[in-house]
């Protein structure tokens, strides 16, 4: 059987309530699998369902535009949802964004069972930005000064949140949110003094510490000492660990794995 193509010059209609609104629009059969298309002229050409209350004012539209195909409202027609058809973002899904940057996105809130996630996208990363950081040797620090734990070695770091090279006593935070941060400094042996461990926050807030005053007694162990707390960051805030002794003299920290000086950071939560 051979194609027809037919030019449709006014609105088809199913009984009274759904209206196919095709101005100057092709139904052609072209396609192999002998699927129909619907090939409009105007810039909005698609499909509409109409009000059948109100005749002519749509309520729902149906249409390709600049690779994205679209399920619009309105008689001027809002997105509610787009899918993209090609290019780098093919696939992506949008309810309420015209422009899809992700696989899915959403603009406005989600409801999970019964409870509505209100604000932002960030919950869904919660289980993917975080990160944890060791060192490669061992570094010094000056009697009773407060010092940067550096760290050019990373385990894991899922969302860019640590540099081995700049900057790299910081953790710093990709989105905003409440972060747990914790660390382990492990120093050489020395029967003299204090040993610390501290959080800072964008190099002047502290957020608790553990710093003991009487050392081990020295011999084949080292002294290991471990502090985690809490900290609400905005994207862009970092935190750092910091050690801090009083032996009278240099004291380095031991970047031995038995037990082993190291630093993490993960997003729990808005």
């Amino acid at each position: 059987m051979k194609d027809k193509t037919r030019q449709s010059r006014t609105p088809w209609r199913v009984g009274a309530a759904i209206r196919l609104s095709m101005a100057a629009c092709l139904l052609q059969g072209s396609i192999p699998s002998g699927a129909q298309t619907l090939k409009g002229t105007g810039s909005k050409s698609g499909v509409g369902l109409d009000d059948r209350t109100a005749p002519g004012q749509p309520l729902w539209q149906l249409y390709p535009s600049a690779g994205i195909f679209r399920i619009s409202t309105g008689t001027t027609p809002t997105d509610i949802l787009t899918i993209v058809a090609g290019g780098a973002n093919a696939g992506n899904v949008g309810i309420g964004a015209p422009s899809p940057g992700a696989k899915l996105e959403v603009a406005g809130n989600i409801r999970v069972g019964t409870t509505a996630q209100t604000g932002s996208a960030n919950r869904f990363r919660m289980l993917q930005s975080m990160v944890r950081v060791t060192k490669s040797a061992d570094q010094t620090l000056s009697n009773n000064t407060a010092t940067a734990v550096a760290w050019d070695v990373e385990t894991f770091d899922t969302d860019g949140l640590h540099d081995n090279v700049t900057n790299n006593s910081r953790l710093t935070a990709a989105i905003t949110g409440k972060y747990l941060v914790g660390a382990t400094l492990v120093y050489i042996e020395n029967q003299t003094g204090g040993r610390g461990v501290h959080v800072r926050k964008n190099g002047t807030t502290y957020y608790g510490g553990n710093e003991p005053q009487t050392p081990a007694a020295g011999g084949t162990f080292h002294d290991a000492f471990s502090h985690t707390t809490l900290v609400d960051l905005s994207a862009g805030d970092y935190v750092e660990i910091i050690g801090h002794q009083q032996s009278g003299a240099n004291l380095d920290i031991s970047s031995a794995n038995n037990p082993i000086t190291q630093a993490w950071m993960t997003y729990v939560g808005e």
